[in-house]
């Protein structure tokens, strides 16, 4: 996948960790959409580096979309980053970019994005998805919709780790929930903050099995504490091997 993608020293550079992790997988030469600009940080930068073409910025709200051009204008960026006020992929055309970025929203709010806009979505070649919450349950979206996860890019920013997928159409084999958080392509098992990432889901789980006194639950927590146990010990597996 690292062929698809071109890496120039200093690219985003104004970017935070976040940000510039999402900008990194964006292709060369592309004509993008970034869906939920706010202050079109990444579709700026990417022109400023020679990384993309043109960029159409999109935010549903009006503060946002104002803030964005202003921002662009500054730049002298206006002939190639236009602002559109609307939602989701509804301010697009088909055909009209290559590529999506849909970041800082919730899994939930990314799945129905892609819902509500099917033929718009079909359309677009790839997508740079970056859940704040509800990864695993788009990631199982993603499989049973039609979508390939070709990279899984990890991005640590102050005291949080952020997920950051590069996504076309295509098949995917079904995975477990546990098997969606811990990730599902070699590239995650290679990502240097990959012991940080089963860590913190290691914590996850001892925080729910703190929280429930096994011999008083009922049968909706001993279940919850069952299953926190057995991902416990998967993941505690993994850590070992690459301890």
């Amino acid at each position: 996948m690292l062929g698809l993608f071109c890496y120039r020293k200093g690219i985003g550079m104004k970017l935070t960790p976040r940000l510039r992790a999402v900008a990194g997988l964006v292709p060369c030469g592309s004509c993008i959409a970034d869906i939920g600009t706010d202050h079109a940080y990444v579709p700026i930068s990417l022109i400023h580096n020679g990384r993309i073409k043109y960029a159409i910025a999109g935010d549903i709200h009006a503060g946002p979309a104002q803030r964005a051009r202003e921002h662009i204008k500054r730049e002298g960026l206006s002939t190639k980053i236009k602002v559109r006020e609307g939602a989701g992929l509804s301010i697009l055309e088909e055909d009209e970019v290559d590529g999506a970025v849909i970041a800082g929203m919730g899994g939930f709010m990314i799945r129905d994005i892609l819902k509500q806009e099917y033929v718009i979505a079909e359309s677009i070649k790839w997508f740079i998805l970056q859940p704040q919450n509800h990864t695993s349950d788009l990631y199982i979206w993603l499989q049973q919709n039609g979508y390939k996860i070709e990279q899984e890019v990890l991005a640590e920013e102050g005291t949080q780790l952020y997920e950051i997928l590069y996504v076309t159409h295509g098949h995917m084999d079904p995975f477990s929930e546990i098997e969606a958080e811990i990730g599902v392509t070699e590239s995650r098992y290679k990502d240097k903050l990959f012991v940080k990432h089963l860590k913190k889901l290691i914590n996850q789980r001892k925080m729910i099995l703190n929280g429930i006194d096994i011999e008083s639950a009922n049968v909706v927590n001993t279940a919850k504490y069952q299953k926190a146990l057995t991902d416990e010990a998967i993941l505690e597996e993994i850590l070992w091997r690459f301890m």
